[in-house]
């Protein structure tokens, strides 16, 4: 089964011995892995030792140093966007003692949906008890914030880290690096963040001077050389600006070289500091920001033509929908950012929005924003499709109550499919199933839900795959008595499903139930 190498795959013989173990959050992505080396490098490039491809990651994103006469592990972070344990951001070059049980997250779950994380919960065969000093001091966490910040606006929203050969699209000015718009510009001639068509691709020697200057203060934010080799052979913007016409031949244009260099003024010094340059790029992002997040109203004055030109349901009806002109404001689909109408909610045959998350979403009648994500972004709950397979990350990562659930599956000869079935037929649709985010259910919630969901809530893909999680949860809950003795005759924890003692301890995992709502608070 992916995403549990531990339990399906054949064990590796390996002449050393492990001295621990990280196992992995989100088995789509990454295997848990056994440690044996005393250095241990993760990241994207093939020359690691753990090589995660996701183009998020650095090339060479952390290491791992195991000290055998002490036993003690420490992570090195070595990344541009940051290698946390738990929330803490550990910032590029410093280093921390690991503990057994941290939560290493490559791909944090605050910074991506839970369907991205990329994370571990490490876990030490033996280690010496030692006194763990605050890491980071305050100064030092400001310091990190200050460049998180600077470094948001140089950043390549693509591969996620400096932009490297910078390009500006056409007109939404949006930038990124040269090779890897040159990589999406082969699939589609549409802008990666916004989605709307390109009419041109620009070179941005201005950009290029600031993210010069930046590394100049920051050498060690640099890639490796390697991957700015790949990088210029990748990118295929050769000349001064590429424009696209209508029939999506693309043309070469030269224009006059820029120069970010102001004319000395008397005895005055240029004014091209990199203060200067920064600011005109924020200045550029947030009148964007600004356009794409403004709503349209309808008004009695407007004439009887289209509200919008970017909304095509005010030009004319598709599937039976059409705006109600002079009446329903504008928004921004969730999936394909086009110009939709707010329909009216109330009205229960229409599916435009998820009711978990709030978005609103045009695939209804829309079939360019079905093509985009290949299959309906937002259906009724009953409509979902369910995984092949049950993912650890449903039981925390508790192997003992994961495998007795894979048991119970297999003795029973029960597929997903048959689980959601079930919660259909005798919860679901008796408006017996809640979706609940608390501190019963969560170890510190960002947000509290309490909400019940029926057959024909509409919810998109994104909520679903949370919602599933609970669907198993629930299940596995509602089974117990039917689990073999040694399972159903146990106690339940105190801190249910949120129990982290589970994760490192196979004795309290076994011992105790943790299929359960935390108690003690």
């Amino acid at each position: 089964m992916q995403g549990t190498p531990d339990l399906d795959e054949p064990v590796i013989v390996n002449d050393k011995q492990s001295w621990g173990k990280l196992i992995s959050m989100n088995g789509s992505k990454v295997n848990s892995q056994e440690l044996f080396d005393e250095e241990i490098t993760i990241g994207r490039l093939d020359t690691n030792k753990i090589i995660i491809s996701e183009s998020r990651l650095s090339g060479l994103h952390c290491k791992i140093k195991w000290d055998s006469t002490n036993n003690i592990a420490q992570l090195l972070d070595l990344s541009t966007n940051g290698t946390f344990i738990g929330d803490q951001k550990i910032g590029k070059n410093n280093e921390i003692i690991l503990k057994n049980g941290d939560e290493i997250f490559l791909l944090h779950k605050s910074k991506v949906p839970i369907t991205d994380i990329i994370g571990f919960t490490l876990v030490i065969q033996q280690q010496k008890q030692i006194k763990m000093e605050p890491q980071l001091d305050e100064q030092q966490q400001k310091k990190i914030q200050m460049i998180e910040d600077f470094q948001y606006d140089i950043h390549c929203p693509i591969c996620d880290d400096l932009i490297y050969q910078c390009v500006s699209l056409m007109p939404c000015l949006h930038n990124f690096c040269g090779a890897c718009f040159s990589d999406w510009m082969a699939k589609q001639k549409t802008c990666p963040s916004c989605r709307n068509d390109v009419q041109s691709v620009n070179k941005n020697p201005m950009v290029n001077n600031v993210v010069e200057k930046y590394l100049q203060m920051h050498p060690e934010k640099k890639r490796p050389p390697e991957e700015y080799k790949e990088m210029d052979q990748k990118n295929k913007i050769k000349g001064d600006a590429l424009t696209f016409n209508s029939t999506d031949q693309i043309s070469t244009v030269t224009i006059p070289s820029i120069t970010n260099d102001a004319p000395n003024r008397g005895r005055g010094r240029p004014t091209n500091t990199i203060t200067q340059q920064v600011s005109i790029i924020q200045q550029l992002n947030q009148k964007e920001i600004n356009k794409q997040s403004n709503i349209s109203d309808y008004s009695a004055e407007e004439d009887d033509g289209p509200v919008t030109k970017d909304c095509v349901t005010c030009i004319r009806p598709i599937n039976g929908y059409q705006c109600q002109r002079r009446s329903v404001p504008h928004l921004n689909c969730n999936n394909c950012s086009s110009k939709m109408p707010k329909f009216d909610l109330n009205e229960k045959r229409l599916v435009f929005r998820c009711d978990l998350c709030e978005n609103f979403f045009c695939s209804l009648y829309n079939k360019n924003c079905l093509q985009l994500s290949k299959k309906n972004p937002n259906v009724r709950l009953e409509r979902h499709q369910v995984p092949k397979n049950v993912d650890v990350q449903i039981f925390r990562q508790n192997q003992f109550e994961f495998q007795a659930f894979l048991d119970f599956m297999k003795l029973k000869n029960l597929t997903t499919q048959d689980i959601f079935q079930y919660m259909l037929d005798n919860h679901i649709s008796k408006g017996g199933f809640k979706y609940l985010e608390s501190k019963r259910t969560h170890n510190d919630p960002k947000r509290t839900i309490d909400m019940i969901i029926l057959k024909d809530t509409p919810i998109c893909q994104q909520c679903f795959t949370l919602i599933w999680q609970q669907i198993v949860f629930r299940y596995r809950i509602s089974i117990r008595d039917q689990m073999i003795d040694k399972i159903k005759n146990r106690g339940q924890c105190w801190f249910g499903i949120n129990c982290k003692t589970m994760v490192h301890n196979p004795g309290h995992a076994e011992k105790l139930d943790h299929i359960c709502e935390q108690t003690k608070f």
